[in-house]
């Protein structure tokens, strides 16, 4: 049902924006702010249980982006221009978001699950690999910067119109950079020819990314990878137990929560036998024990849970001997 409700949000955000249409961006906006609440509302659920600092992650950030971001949008189109540049960025970031957040959604589906799971632990890890790699582009593009300021100054050597004009670009520090980027994918098309310095540094450049950046970065992955594969029911398990949490925490009433049709007392789950059987032998491999206190408690715990049942019994069986009595005192006032 959630994702359906954002499912229809995103419908109404995406034709607001395309029509402009007024009573369009109202309807965005009312179920953009009732869905902001409901996340903020989990929010402050989670700080009042304790939660503390742990609740402040990315993913955390993310999943307010995607819900508070569009509503915002929304609300601005109500009052700004279609032609704001503000507006249209805000626009563009905001459906950017509510992608993002249909993705996140497709995490309860086993089978796209794993993939998606996999896919955030490899940025996880491979984030240093990218800071440390745009540190290299940031040094060599500065020493690029550099070198075709003072080649242009001081240099007296000749050099054709084609080279002048590149190293005249390659003095701006936005389009160094883009230099240093295009030839990371193999574009050397703006760098000038003919330059011994330049000449070298394109070689020195093509072999550090080619030979060990992006071959890091697979032996990266292919890590990251396997290792996500061998736990991935474990890992699309805890997940998807996240997603539920924060559908109960931002969507339930308090009534809700006590009621027992939703969260039942017994659950029963499937497991292979011979599953039990390799980790009852894994618990006596590794001699795990468990302490006479830690007994108790389990007992405590089972009595308080048989009293919770009696305690329901006894409720219906009140209830049923008053049913009988209100159905004797019908025929007895029908005679």
């Amino acid at each position: 049902m959630i994702f359906f409700i954002y499912l229809a949000f995103f419908a109404f955000f995406i034709a607001a924006i395309e029509t402009n249409s007024m009573p369009l961006l109202i309807i965005s906006t009312i179920m953009g702010t009732f869905q902001s609440l409901c996340v903020f509302r989990y929010g402050i659920i989670m700080y009042l249980n304790g939660v503390g600092i742990r609740f402040f992650t990315p993913t955390t950030f993310l999943t307010f982006s995607v819900t508070v971001f569009p509503a915002i949008t929304a609300f601005m189109g109500i009052f700004i221009e279609p032609s704001n540049n503000l507006l249209i960025l805000f626009r563009a970031l905001s459906m950017i978001f509510l992608w993002i957040g249909a993705i996140e959604f497709l995490v309860a589906f086993k089978r796209i699950g794993i993939f998606i799971i996999a896919v955030a632990h490899i940025c996880r890890e491979v984030t240093w690999l990218f800071i440390y790699l745009a540190l290299v582009i940031l040094a060599a593009s500065h020493g690029t910067v550099i070198y075709s300021s003072m080649l242009l100054d001081y240099n007296q050597v000749p050099m054709t119109d084609e080279s002048y004009t590149k190293f005249q670009d390659l003095i701006k520090y936005s389009n160094s950079l883009n230099a240093y980027w295009s030839a990371f994918l193999s574009d050397y098309g703006s760098w000038p020819e003919g330059d011994k310095f330049i000449a070298i540094a394109k070689v020195a450049y093509s072999l550090f990314i080619t030979v060990v950046i992006l071959n890091l970065m697979i032996a990266l992955v292919n890590n990251v990878y396997s290792d996500v594969l061998n736990r991935v029911n474990t890992e699309w398990s805890m997940v998807r137990a996240q997603i539920i949490v924060i559908i109960e925490l931002a969507t339930l009433t308090p009534a809700d929560r006590q009621n027992k049709d939703y969260f039942p007392w017994t659950i029963f789950y499937k497991a292979f036998t011979e599953d039990v059987e390799l980790w009852q032998k894994k618990l006596e491999d590794d001699d795990i024990s468990v302490s006479r206190d830690q007994i108790q408690l389990l007992n405590k715990m089972a009595d308080k849970m048989k009293d919770e049942i009696n305690k329901i019994k006894d409720d219906d069986l009140n209830r049923t001997k008053m049913i009988d009595t209100l159905k004797e005192l019908k025929q007895l006032f029908s005679k």
